[in-house]
């Protein structure tokens, strides 16, 4: 990620890094045709330090902290705490996850393995209230989520999303995809990756931004679709393995990712895949032009991903560790005709600093 830093809201020696970014594209040979398309590739984000995307956000996150004796709280998914945890370790920080008090093991050993203070939280909707009130009396950074109704985690942070979109067009030889699909409890990464083809368009790098389709357990964001809305009323709590779309979700900066582009919510179920499925190769540069619908669609079932583009190419990228069709990327390729392109030499900064636990002695 670091190699984007020109065009991160971070000075060059102020990035807090792990080697985050550039993650492989992969294509499957089986997957693919199970769900209905013809082709579907593979970015697959949990060789990110962590396992999972969220290092893009906490690498920016810690990086714009300058005062060494600020806590870092943050009450998002599980992926998200455990990449706060390792990253304000990185930069010498004390960190606080508010989580919900059903947290895995493996959650709560990682946070803790690098040194983060796990609190439980009873009712995990009130984590939120609790980390404003402790921003605002104990003078945390909060980089998550704190509002309820939610609204998304820090905006500034938000921006390491941006980096899997110049991932994507570079790997794709600067061929705009058709759609991209994402994960969206509270659309942090969506809104994130929609933002990134944007600047590419601005520059002049790709001619359009991909349609945007967020992928939701609750039926939040589908449901503002469906009835015409501008708004977004959150779901309940939803309980799912799949902790990323757990729990409450459903924001407006969502909405906004899907609707300027004509996209589309995907509505899922639970709908575990087979390890046999996947079989990764090399992505195949003899692509057609594929050309994308015009229509807003709400699919209700994981098999209807490939009805949604007449089971034509896509391409997907994993987020986090775990094989649930509901925390997948999906991304459908176009390949665009060569054209002359102007890019910058992006330098490569790095800080390494070690961090304790919060309140614990130094």
């Amino acid at each position: 990620m670091a190699r984007y830093l020109t065009q991160l809201p971070v000075g060059r020696d102020r990035l807090v890094t792990m080697g985050e970014g550039d993650t492989p594209l992969l294509a499957t040979q089986a997957l693919g045709p199970q769900l209905g398309l013809r082709r579907l590739l593979v970015k697959d984000e949990r060789q990110n330090p962590t396992g999972s995307w969220r290092d893009r956000f906490a690498a920016l996150a810690v990086s714009q902290i300058e005062d060494s004796s600020v806590t870092v709280g943050g009450a998002g998914d599980e992926a998200q705490c455990v990449s706060l945890a390792s990253y304000a370790a990185r930069a010498g920080l004390r960190s606080v996850s508010l989580v919900d008090t059903a947290v895995s093991e493996r959650a709560r050993d990682a946070i803790e393995a690098v040194g983060g203070r796990v609190v439980g939280v009873t009712n995990p909707e009130g984590r939120w209230p609790l980390l404003a009130d402790a921003e605002r009396t104990l003078g945390w950074r909060a980089v998550s989520n704190r509002a309820s109704p939610p609204i998304g985690s820090d905006p500034l942070a938000i921006e390491g999303y941006r980096t899997i979109a110049y991932e994507i067009a570079e790997q794709l030889r600067f061929g705009a995809p058709d759609l991209v699909v994402a994960p969206a409890g509270l659309g942090d990464g969506l809104q994130g990756i929609w933002r990134g083809f944007r600047e590419l368009v601005s520059w002049g790098l790709l001619d359009r931004i991909p349609r945007m389709v967020a992928v939701e357990l609750g039926g939040a964001v589908a449901s503002a679709l469906a009835s015409g809305k501008d708004w977004v009323a959150p779901t309940g709590y939803v309980e799912s393995p799949a902790r990323a779309l757990a729990g409450v979700t459903g924001t407006v900066q969502t909405l906004h990712a899907v609707v300027v582009q004509v996209g589309a919510a995907l509505e899922g179920r639970q709908h575990r895949l087979p390890e046999d499925l996947v079989h990764p190769r090399a992505p195949d540069a003899r692509d057609d032009p594929l050309v994308a619908q015009q229509r807003m669609h709400v699919a209700r079932q994981p098999h209807e991903v490939g009805q949604l583009l007449d089971g034509r190419r896509w391409q997907r990228f994993r987020t986090e560790r775990g094989d649930h069709l509901v925390v997948h990327h999906l991304v459908r390729r176009q390949q665009l005709a060569p054209r002359a392109l102007l890019r910058a030499e992006l330098d490569q900064a790095q800080l390494s600093a070690v961090g304790q636990a919060d309140q614990d002695p130094r």
